[in-house]
């Protein structure tokens, strides 16, 4: 779900402010669990699989970081 989250902010389609307010938490903090997961595949490890999530990941950590500081 948060991939299609992902991708949907990225193509515009859904508005980043509010899936940041809703699905933030979540996603960051789950994002390990789910990211063992979402890389293999029976052909091996790619390294493009679920790329949107990956970067949103960052994007919201980074985000929440610089919130709990001010």
């Amino acid at each position: 779900m948060h991939e299609l989250v992902a991708v949907g902010i990225r193509e515009e389609v859904l508005d980043p402010e509010v899936c940041y307010s809703y699905w933030a938490d979540t996603l960051t903090n789950n994002y390990g669990e789910a990211s063992l997961y979402s890389i293999s595949s029976p052909r091996g490890i790619n390294k493009y699989a679920y790329s949107d999530l990956h970067k949103l990941n960052i994007d919201w950590s980074e985000r929440k970081r610089r919130a709990a500081k001010t």
